[in-house]
């Protein structure tokens, strides 16, 4: 059970397993890390019970499929980090997740098989994040004009994933960009 559980990590080993619904008890959960174990497993979508503490998850390189869990968006009050790049993670972002909130500094989702519009409306989601990589996936739309006004972003990342359209002027307004790739 581990109901006083804050940090969870195993990364970088040989571990393959299920990912548990039963952890959905960890009532305490900041800190949860898999990279690099060939889970070849799916995200439980049980573990939305973590919202308000869940701060980064990281599952990168971890064999992971299926979709994103629509139930994760109760996530956006405390989610800072959300990595799952090198993983086999297939299907739209769901639409719901625009609700996290201005905690989110990094959203990397880089080589899935991931395909959605980018979002292009202007929510709270958008207000913290510096970091946004989802290079090397299959979104094929063009790039969303609101985004200017996100003066904040340090690193975007999009490359690889059939792009279409202009760059928008208003993306001239991204004062702290540090990278930025968008190669196809």
């Amino acid at each position: 059970r581990w109901p006083t559980i804050k940090k969870f990590s195993v990364n970088n080993n040989q571990f393959v397993w299920s990912l548990p619904t039963a952890w959905s008890n960890w009532s305490v959960i900041e800190d949860f890390n898999i990279s690099f174990n060939p889970l070849n497993a799916q995200l439980p979508s049980a573990w939305w019970t973590w919202w308000g503490t869940i701060k980064e998850f990281m599952a990168t390189n971890s064999q992971l499929q299926g979709t994103l869990p629509l139930s994760w968006n109760a996530w956006w009050s405390s989610i800072k980090y959300f990595g799952v790049n090198i993983n086999n993670l297939m299907g739209t972002l769901p639409s719901s997740w625009s609700s996290w909130g201005g905690k989110i500094e990094t959203f990397s989702v880089l080589q899935n098989q991931l395909t959605w519009p980018l979002p292009r409306q202007r929510t709270t989601w958008w207000s913290s994040i510096k970091y946004f990589r989802a290079h090397n996936n299959q979104i094929g739309w063009s790039l969303p004009s609101v985004w200017g006004s996100r003066s904040n972003i340090k690193e975007l990342t999009l490359s690889h994933n059939n792009l279409v359209g202009y760059l928008p002027s208003s993306w001239n307004s991204f004062s702290a960009i540090e990278i930025f790739t968008i190669n196809d």
